[in-house]
């Protein structure tokens, strides 16, 4: 049991509890089963008791299960991993609740024991106690659950209610918007002999100050400024997605779990968790851009570039105002017209200069960066290597790894290119050498520059991670099908010629069950594409992909926890080949030679009509050979002229993969390959119309399996148990069966029915010719019993039936067996 906490109980949950008493409760009947009892009659079962039960309670019936290599369930709090359930009786409500599992009476263990084998459960199985109340005849509402994932609304209510879903659409909103208006041409883009200031602006806490701003009644008491408050959905295992910087001075931080931040709360201080409020996210959202929009347009020409929901930046070309100013009055224009939303602005020369003055200005200020001619180490030496863009955890511990005295930005600047490109790679290296000295890469500098080919769309996928459970792959394939709907739906101008499909597969060790409720918990992350060739939006043609591509990823239904499907390679439906949009449609064309084919060569292409009727001559087809030689000839300099003009990575892709394209076509295996699957497919195809998944027939079930063979296989097994024993089959199993050959020879089924008597036929005279007289005369009373089934339920079924094959066949049937 893990220690408490000083104070009592603070911090020690319920949930916490109870899986602390579980953990225990499974080591010590691990230290009482031994290794002696591995592999005993009850290996492999879980049982939970319900209530009181006889002839044995539950501490007895718990050590014997234990004893003889079972599990026992002391507190049942998810069904999927229980196989048996001890009852004497049960009510009306626990039958309901119980339906899909074993119910059997305590005599099932006892039994067991004594004969020292596992019995058959359904002979012990548990029926509920009637109802004899009289009830109302009223329709009940049908309750929609928001957590089952194999819920038609489960994707649209997930992503109503998730935050990270509503910064990345919020996002493509706010980039559509800007490429509009830099496509539009009224906004003057900067050249590169342009002065620059760059507005870095950043809202502080904008998730936690709206959702303050907006809170419920039952919060009106909490102030922003001295309470810890943070932003979540649930108690203590949610997601924090925001807190105020009172929280942050504790400890907190975004993406933790609301149970550890309320661990860092001191004595007397209380976690203020806030519930989300969506609807003024974007509001406020759409406040703030409009205002900087709006200050940005008349005066600066407009230049205001959006990064997420609450942040964004703005330039000003060859400025001469006074930049703190204007500093000065958008924060308090922000301010005003938000009711009290803060923002702290970052202003320099460059990206990377306005960026790091942000982080200075927070919270609540702004802060202008020195010029190139100005001294900067006084503001480096307050920065931390974090601060740099582009340098995460991994990266941090190897720079600190190499360089344990480096503390601040100054100390970093001092090291060389070398030294930095040796923990950080040559890339990495090179970027942030120049970014300590306030230069922006030329990818930064596309933002300001290029932005059509940054705003620009490239992917848009769907991620659900919370809540995925599944049990067999029609209701993956039925999850995958919504999740491709709900991406066309939402973009509904978009062709993608690239399909992918992600999947988190939960850890061989990792529970069925994580601490999270309905989370992912520890995944392995598999992937799979498929290039569609031409861009489409059928969804149809992307609903085959992504049934192929989770097929290929090759995880079984029930270790499914997270479910991704992204499209790429994207166009627009209006788009047309030809016409160059967005960074190419001012792009000058290349100076391609002219035609250098001669007037012979046209001339001798005219009389076409003749050259159909008479035999082509050896002299005709060497000069037709000539004139494809020369066109080859002329388009092979024609690529190589417009590839030389390429940027070498580009061209580096176009010649790999026509190597690739060549080699294919030049191979005989397509044929062979088709070849084989035509003939795999008539073979599947007339096995699958009579027998397979995709039947013609409906499928009907028996014990839950629809697949034939399985059905064949189990009743070979019921046989086989029962035969053996004095009284043969139970009758109510005689009774299901006996349904299930009804619903065959109501379909037209005729020839399963002979299939399944010839079967019990065969089992039943290999028992009979058994050279043990002792076992055939043990188990005769059940092989009567079988012939009894064989002969006034199967073969009757079958005469009762046959005049199905005399009327549509035409053929004279008389089953005798």
């Amino acid at each position: 049991m893990r220690a408490r906490m000083a104070g009592g109980d603070a911090g020690y949950s319920y949930g916490e509890y109870f899986a602390d008493k579980r953990e225990k409760q499974r080591r010590q009947d691990e230290a009482a089963r031994g290794f002696a009892s591995r592999g005993g009659i009850f290996a492999g079962l879980v049982v939970y008791v319900n209530g009181y039960t006889r002839p044995w309670d539950r501490l007895k019936l718990h050590a014997e299960i234990v004893k003889h290599g079972g599990e026992f369930c002391h507190y049942m709090s998810g069904k999927r991993q229980v196989t048996h359930i001890i009852a004497s009786n049960l009510t009306l409500k626990k039958f309901v609740e119980f339906r899909n599992y074993k119910v059997v009476s305590a005599q099932w263990v006892v039994d067991s024991i004594q004969r020292g084998r596992l019995l058959p459960w359904q002979d012990y199985r548990v029926e509920g106690q009637g109802d004899d109340q009289q009830k109302l005849d009223l329709k009940a509402l049908r309750a929609t659950s928001t957590t089952d994932c194999n819920g038609p609304d489960f994707i649209t209510n997930y992503f109503s209610n998730s935050r990270l879903h509503l910064l990345s659409s919020w996002k493509a909103k706010l980039y559509r918007e800007a490429l509009i208006r830099f496509q539009k041409g009224a906004v003057h883009l900067p050249q590169g002999n342009d002065t620059l200031t760059v507005f870095h602006i950043d809202f502080d806490s904008f998730f936690a100050i709206t959702a303050y701003l907006y809170r419920p009644i039952e919060y009106r008491d909490c102030e922003f400024d001295k309470d810890p408050i943070v932003v979540c959905h649930g108690k203590h295992n949610s997601d924090i997605a925001s807190c105020n910087y009172v929280a942050r001075g504790y400890g907190v931080k975004n993406g933790m779990w609301v149970r550890e931040a309320e661990k860092l709360m001191p004595g007397g201080v209380h976690l203020v968790k806030l519930p989300y409020c969506f609807k003024q996210f974007r509001d406020t959202s759409d406040l703030f851009y409009k205002i900087l929009i709006e200050e940005f347009k008349d005066e600066f020409g407009g230049l205001v570039y959006p990064i997420s929901i609450d942040e964004l930046l703005a330039v000003i070309v060859n400025c001469k105002l006074d930049t703190a100013q204007l500093c000065e009055r958008i924060r308090q224009r922000v301010f005003e017209q938000t009711q009290g939303c803060s923002v702290s602005i970052g202003v320099a020369g460059t990206r990377i200069g306005a960026r790091l003055a942000l982080k200075l200005a927070k919270p609540n200020g702004y802060k202008l960066w020195p010029s190139p001619q100005e001294d900067d180490t006084a503001f480096l030496d307050k920065l931390v290597p974090s601060d740099i863009p582009g340098l995460g955890p991994s990266l941090l511990s190897r720079l600190h790894a190499s360089y344990p005295q480096v503390k601040t930005l100054l100390q970093l600047r001092g090291l060389t290119l070398k030294q930095l490109q040796t923990p950080l790679g040559e890339k990495v290296g090179e970027k942030t050498f120049y970014r300590l000295r306030g230069q922006d890469d030329p990818e930064s500098l596309k933002l300001l520059y290029e932005p059509e080919t940054v705003l620009q769309r490239k992917t848009i996928s769907v991620d659900i991670n919370w809540a995925i459970r599944f049990r067999t792959i029609e209701q993956v394939d039925t999850f995958m099908d919504r999740c491709a709907t709900f991406i066309l739906e939402d973009n509904p101008e978009v062709l993608t010629a690239q399909v992918t499909l992600k999947i988190m597969q939960r850890c061989a060790d990792a529970p069925l069950e994580p601490t999270k409720y309905l989370g992912m918990g520890r995944c392995n992350a598999l992937s799979q594409s498929s290039n569609l060739g031409l861009p489409t939006r059928d969804p149809g043609v992307i609903i085959t992909e992504l049934h192929s591509l989770f097929r290929k990823v090759n995880c079984l239904p029930g270790d499914v926890r997270g479910v991704g499907v992204s499209l790429s390679k994207l166009t627009s439906v209006g788009r047309t080949v030809g016409h160059a949009v967005g960074p190419l449609r001012n792009q000058p064309t290349l100076p391609f030679l002219q035609s250098t084919r001669t007037p012979n060569s046209t001339t001798t292409t005219t009389p076409v009509e003749n050259s159909r009727k008479r035999c082509v001559s050896p002299l005709k087809t060497l000069r037709i050979n000539e004139e494809n030689d020369s066109r080859s000839q002329a388009t092979t300099e024609y690529q190589e002229q417009f590839l030389s003009e390429l940027p070498t990575q580009i061209r580096r892709e176009i010649n790999r993969e026509q190597a690739i394209k060549r080699k294919v076509e030049s191979t005989k295996l397509d044929k062979i390959r088709a070849d084989a699957q035509k003939r795999q497919k008539a073979q599947d195809t007339c096995k699958d119309h009579f027998l397979g998944q995709d039947s013609l027939f409906e499928p009907i079930k028996f014990q839950g399996c629809s697949r034939f063979k399985d059905i064949c296989k189990l009743i070979n097994k019921w046989i086989d148990q029962t035969a053996c024993e004095s009284k043969g089959p139970h009758p109510r199993d005689v009774k299901l069966f006996r349904r299930y050959l009804v619903k065959l020879a109501a379909s037209n089924r005729t020839h399963l029915l002979l299939q399944i008597a010839n079967l019990i036929s065969l089992n039943l005279n290999l028992k009979a010719s058994d050279s043990d007289k002792e076992v055939v005369d043990a188990t005769r009373s059940g092989l009567q019993e079988w012939d009894n089934i064989l002969l006034h339920t199967v073969v009757k079924i079958l005469n009762e039936n046959k005049t199905t094959f005399q009327r549509e066949r035409k053929v004279k049937i008389e089953f005798d067996i």
